[in-house]
């Protein structure tokens, strides 16, 4: 996250300057030149990367889950979470990225979709650890809802914050900030936030 805001802010200052002091064929270069070194080190250490043989849509797999307990709406869930449906233990290679989930109580209506009813269809049965992958992925919907408000404060800083600049005058002294680098005072902050939150915040949360 650092490593990305010094980029932007990096592109908010000194680039914004080259484009509108030296020139836009220079200005493009500068972060196309900055694109084919990430891209590089990147490539570099693919050797280093987990490599996941992708192994169908996980998008099917949330959507088997919802028409199974759907299915099985009427079906009491057991008392021993023991009963639900899971796969064998050799079935999950921890080598190969394959790791079982207990089953947990949160969103008990999804654990339905587990319960042994003689059939076997995949939209039917689903197993333990299938069902825990498909709470997790909606345990983030609030995560991805709390960030409406500051993705919407960061257009802002990309539009209004440009066209406010239009009308103020940048000069100090002999030099003038150009309107698109005022940008870069909310990176500035988020910058030192982050220090801050992984300096302080953190520690003081762990005592």
């Amino acid at each position: 996250m650092f490593s990305i805001f010094i980029g932007t802010l990096f592109g908010n200052t000194a680039v914004v300057y080259v484009q509108d002091n030296i020139g836009w064929t220079l200005g493009y270069r500068l972060p196309t030149l900055g694109l084919l070194i990430s891209l590089m080190i990147f490539l570099a250490g693919t050797p280093f990367y987990r490599h996941k043989v992708p192994f169908g849509s996980s998008f099917t797999r949330m959507a088997r889950i919802m028409v199974a307990a759907l299915r099985k709406w009427r079906v009491h869930l057991p008392s021993d979470p023991k009963e639900l449906f899971e796969l064998d233990l050799e079935e999950y290679v921890p080598k190969k990225g394959k790791f079982r989930i207990d089953s947990t109580p949160t969103i008990r209506f999804l654990n339905k979709a587990s319960m042994k009813t003689g059939s076997t269809d995949p939209w039917m049965l689903c197993s333990v650890t299938r069902v825990q992958e498909t709470k997790q992925m909606l345990r983030m919907i609030p995560i991805l809802v709390a960030t409406f408000i500051p993705t919407t404060m960061v257009a802002q800083a990309n539009t209004l914050f440009v066209k406010q600049g239009t009308t103020l005058d940048g000069s100090i002294g002999s030099f003038k900030v150009p309107q698109a680098s005022l940008g870069a005072f909310v990176t500035f902050s988020m910058l030192i936030s982050v220090v801050l939150y992984d300096r302080f915040f953190v520690k003081i949360m762990q005592r």
